[in-house]
């Protein structure tokens, strides 16, 4: 089970190491030790051009899958070593149509709480504009929801799995 309230880190990264762990060849973050990083937190990657002093607009999302802390290991005090893996894309897709429900959700919530100060001095325009509103976010909703359904086949890459031969 995903947990949506998981620490999100947003770090700045340099385009060679951003690459690297884009292509798979970079498993671990080398960071300074200010932002309480623990097992589990997810790290979101921004791409940082240092010529042009400004976001590329590509991110990448990992995951810490262990962590060691200076001075062990020869770590400088302060200093901490992350081991770090990519978040599989379904998993990315469930966490983003999670945030979409939370966000429609709050959306026909406050549609709900307008509807319901309304008063009788109202007008039906105002009314029928509410539930419009609320009409507007239920649907989103349906479609958002939808792309939580995963067929246990979609989820799985049968090419990808070990046999037990």
């Amino acid at each position: 089970m995903t947990n949506v309230s998981q620490t999100v880190h947003e770090l700045k990264t340099w385009p060679v190491p951003f690459e690297r762990i884009l292509d798979g060849h970079k498993t671990h973050e080398y960071r300074k030790d200010d932002r309480g990083f623990t097992k589990g937190n997810l790290l979101r990657l921004r791409e940082w051009d240092p010529i042009k002093k400004r976001y590329t607009g590509r991110a990448l999302d990992t995951v810490v899958t262990d962590l060691c802390r200076g001075p062990d290991w020869r770590i400088p005090e302060g200093y901490v070593v992350m081991s770090v893996q990519r978040r599989p894309p379904a998993i990315i897709k469930r966490i983003n149509a999670l945030e979409r429900v939370a966000n429609a959700t709050q959306a026909l919530e406050d549609a709900w709480l307008q509807f319901f100060k309304l008063t009788n001095s109202e007008t039906l325009k105002g009314i029928l504009q509410v539930e419009e509103e609320i009409c507007n976010s239920l649907a989103a909703l349906r479609v958002i929801t939808g792309d939580l359904v995963v067929r246990d086949w979609e989820a799985v890459d049968p090419s990808t799995e070990k046999s037990d031969d």
